[in-house]
Formats: structure tokens, sequence, C-alpha cells
């Protein structure tokens, strides 16, 4: 059997990259590769036929790492779980394809630098994108704004410097793709997919009084814009259109003001928060929303395994219209950032007064789903990028 060896997250490690890397490995292992995971995690959860390295030295993995011929990195922004990734890539960069998950790495550099002051990070941004660029961040680093709500540093993203030696890159979609390739070639684009999920076999058939019921899944950051689906709701709730939102995600420290602000429009009742969730009670509240709505802005050229969840349950999905959402086909209903509150409260309004569109749109995500986002097939791509010369 090929050997590899798969760098990543790993449960219980809380990270969307962690569930996706479980999927992959137990994939890899149905192809008959001999799979070896790399992580952080000290007790991994265990799958049968996996053998499991418990990454404590970066030193003593990059020399473990001597042996295979093929390394699969997942990699993210997030630099408690990717920070150590780095030196692994700069170690063994000609037999690396990493999986990128999200284009921007900026945060992943900040938290490397291990810098307040964030002049590390300031001077590598100068290394790789010259000094007018270096100094135009630097300028917005002194007054406070937050550099990734800038949509001109989708032109920077971190990735296209760090990856520029890597044997291979593999990324979910065209617009990242895009991106990474003004610097260099071999650059993949495979499917984000998960397992086949069962079908939710019921339809929306509900009295026209009932609420809608409407999800958000994942962790609720500021470019997710809880807020704008919030106050797109209160003008469908003053339409007469009841609804019920569930949010099932830990709110980050930044959004906590939505909750009291929820509490202050006296839609406590109406807005539920769950926290993160467990997968059985992910899939409980994905089996129990008429519409997912997931929204960006500004995209990070990210993609979203709850929208690709979403879709393969055959769920109404509305989402912003960028980046790689903006790849997703006319069954996803899509809304810009100019006119996203109006357009949200729209959507929802029409669909509320017309279930079979929602149902019709369902389906039509579920066959989308089944023909395009077949993980066997996704996998079978990713591993014959790893192991080409």
């Amino acid at each position: 059997m090929y050997k590899i060896a798969i760098v990543c997250p790993w449960p219980p490690q809380e990270s969307g990259i962690s569930d996706y890397s479980v999927e992959l490995a137990r994939a890899c292992c149905n192809a008959r590769f001999d799979v070896h995971v790399f992580t952080t995690v000290q007790n991994p959860a265990p799958i049968a036929g996996i053998t499991f390295y418990h990454v404590y030295r970066v030193e003593e993995a990059i020399a473990a790492l001597d042996d295979f011929p093929s390394i699969l990195i997942q990699m993210g922004n997030h630099p408690y779980f990717h920070g150590y990734m780095l030196r692994i890539i700069e170690a063994h960069a000609s037999k690396c394809t990493v999986e990128l998950h999200d284009l921007m790495l900026h945060h992943l550099m900040l938290g490397h630098s291990g810098a307040r002051d964030e002049s590390n990070y300031l001077s590598w941004i100068k290394s790789q994108y010259g000094r007018i660029v270096s100094a135009e961040f630097d300028h917005d680093v002194r007054a406070g704004v937050d550099l990734l709500n800038r949509n001109v540093i989708l032109d920077y993203p971190c990735s296209d410097a760090i990856l520029f030696f890597c044997r291979n890159i593999i990324v979910h979609s065209e617009f990242a793709a895009t991106k990474l390739r003004r610097r260099r070639e071999r650059v993949y684009v495979v499917p984000l997919t998960y397992p086949d999920k069962k079908r939710r076999t019921r339809e929306i058939d509900r009295d026209e009084n009932s609420p809608l019921k409407i999800g958000v899944f994942g962790t609720v950051q500021r470019n997710r814009r809880l807020d704008w689906l919030i106050s797109a709701l209160v003008r469908v709730q003053s339409q007469g259109v009841a609804w019920h939102l569930q949010v099932s995600g830990r709110v980050d420290d930044d959004c906590a003001y939505i909750v009291d602000h929820v509490k202050s429009l006296g839609l406590s009742k109406s807005i539920e928060f769950f926290g993160r969730v467990d997968e059985e009670t992910l899939a409980e509240n994905f089996s129990a929303c008429d519409l997912h709505v997931a929204l960006r802005s500004p995209t990070m050229g990210e993609t979203s395994a709850v929208v690709t969840k979403g879709l393969q349950l055959g769920i109404t999905t509305i989402v912003s219209d960028a980046g790689w959402y903006s790849e997703l086909p006319d069954c996803v209903l899509k809304v810009s950032d100019g006119d996203a509150v109006e357009r949200l409260s729209d959507i929802i309004i029409e669909l509320s007064s017309d279930l079979s569109r929602i149902n019709v749109l369902g389906e039509r995500s579920a066959q989308y789903s089944h023909l395009y986002l077949n993980m066997n097939l996704a996998v079978d791509d990713i591993l014959g990028v790893c192991v080409a010369s």
C-alpha cells in the first residue's frame, strides 16, 4: 500500500477542519492507502486502520516525516490548530500537498509572529509584498482598522507566499485558485465534500400561519453577518410573516453584543442560540429547518462545510454573492452586500408564501450534491494530486 501522512487537526479539537479530516482519512483508508495522521491531539479519536503520531515537538515530527513519499496538510487560518504546520511545510515543501481551507492566512501569520505590536507580521508582509503594501497595512494597523475587512487584502492573502514552494496546492473554489495562480502553478480545484448524507425526505407542508424555520450553522463571526439576518427578520415580521431562527454555533466574543441586541428587540423567544453542538444535534437542527442562511461579507476566500452539508440534505439555502458562494448553482439563492438586508427579507417573504418553491429548490440542491459533491471521487482526485510527481 502507498504510504501517506496527513497533517491535520483532529477530534476532540473543535474545528470544522478536524471533522473534515476524519472523513478524509477514512476515505483514504477505503482507497487502500496506508494512512498516518500527524496531529497535536494527545489522545486522538481512534479509527481502525489509521496510525496516529502525536506532534509534541515539531522537530521530531519533521524527522518522522522523512520516511513518507507524500504529505497531505490540512491548512486553515487558526494559529493554534495550524501554526506548527508552517515549519513542516518549510522542511518538506517538495513533497507537501496542501489542501487549503482558508485562502486568507493573515490570522495564522499574526499568531505565528508572537509579537503584540505586530512588527514581525508587518516585516514579513514587507518581505513578501514590498514596501508600499506593508506601509499601507501598517497605516491601517495603527489606525485600528481591521485588515480583514478590506477587500484589497484578497490580493495579498499570505497563502500564496507561505505555500510557494509546496509540491501542490488544492483549493475548493475557482475564486481561490485564481488568486493563487498569480504567483505559482500546480493549483488544483477539488470540491469540498462530505460522505453522502441521507436526504431529508419530508417536504415542507405546514399551516401558512406556522413560523418559517430558519437555521444558521457554524461559529458566529463578524463576517458571517448574523446582524444583517436579524435586521431582515425584523422587516419580515413587520409584514406579518412568522418565523423562528435557530443558531447552532459558538458566538465569538466580539459578536456577543448580538445576543444582547436580540434581547433588546424582544426576540429571545424567536431566536434560539444553541452554542456549539455535537454532530447528532447538528443533524437534528438541519433537519428541522426550512431555510438555511449562510452569509459572508467580506469573504476571506473560504468555503463552508455547513453549506455543503445543507445542500446534501436538500435544504434550501441563501448565501452571499461572493467568492466560493458565487460559484454555487442557481438553486442556491444569493444576495449582494449593497442591499443584503432588503433582499434577504424579500426572499424570505416570497418563500413563506410559496412553500412549493422551497421544496423544489431543496430537491435541486440534493440533486446537485449527488452529481458534483461526491466524496469518493473528490478523494480520488486529492490522492491523485498527492502521488503525482
